[in-house]
């Protein structure tokens, strides 16, 4: 990316996308130092990090924005998704003070014909209190921590596992084979696995207990030893 951007001009650049945490595409664990070099090499010329957190937002990770987890800060951030747990369709975009400030005295001429839907806004903010209230985000860490224990047994156990990643309740396992035998078997067993060539995720609600967990777990160990 620095060679990118040293070869283009960061005068040319005006703005880095990236995901806090990525998602169907392998919910791939950035590097520690990934996040603050990117956020120093923006800075060093001049460019604005925009953070897509529509998919890992509002505590999925155990964090309530993914980039929390390495400490970095973002100039704009889009949301959606668990802005209001799926109960209505809401997408946002959140701009850090200075860039909202410039809007002061230069005004963006710009609308939708249908946005900021009552029922909608509603169901964020109904959303977002029941989960400060529930502390839903915690629990996502701490029942994410029983899916990091589980998965890294099935990697000892089962031959077919070959590696496990992810953060929280957002989590995936990498098999050495298509991932569509045993997520029909796990479905005979009564889990859902969505599923997307070699890898398996299992996403499940914030409010997950442990015990719950366990569960899960003991049947995806099931289905594994049904597959060979």
């Amino acid at each position: 990316m620095e060679r990118l951007i040293e070869d283009e001009g960061g005068e040319t650049i005006a703005a880095v996308l990236l995901e806090g945490f990525t998602g169907t595409n392998g919910m791939q664990h950035p590097p520690a130092d990934f996040w603050p070099g990117v956020r120093a090499l923006c800075d060093r010329h001049g460019i604005l990090l925009i953070d897509d957190e529509i998919f890992a937002g509002f505590g999925r990770t155990g964090r309530w924005f993914a980039r929390e987890h390495w400490g970095v800060k973002a100039d704009l951030m889009t949301i959606g998704k668990g802005l209001t747990s799926g109960y209505a369709p809401l997408a946002g975009v959140l701009v850090s003070e200075a860039l909202a400030g410039r809007f002061d005295d230069e005004v963006l001429w710009c609308g939708l014909t249908h946005y900021a839907h009552p029922v909608s806004c509603a169901a964020a903010v109904g959303s977002m209190e029941v989960m400060e209230r529930e502390g839903l985000v915690g629990n996502a860490d701490r029942v994410g921590a029983v899916f990091e224990r589980r998965f890294g047994e099935f990697v000892e156990r089962h031959a077919a596992v070959v590696g496990h990643r992810g953060l929280g309740l957002m989590r995936a396992l990498e098999l050495d084979r298509d991932t569509a035998a045993l997520a029909e078997k796990a479905w005979e067993l009564g889990l859902y696995l969505p599923r997307r060539g070699n890898l398996a995720f299992v996403c499940p609600p914030l409010c997950l207990r442990a015990e719950d967990a366990e569960e899960i777990c003991d049947g995806l160990d099931r289905a594994l030893d049904l597959i060979g």
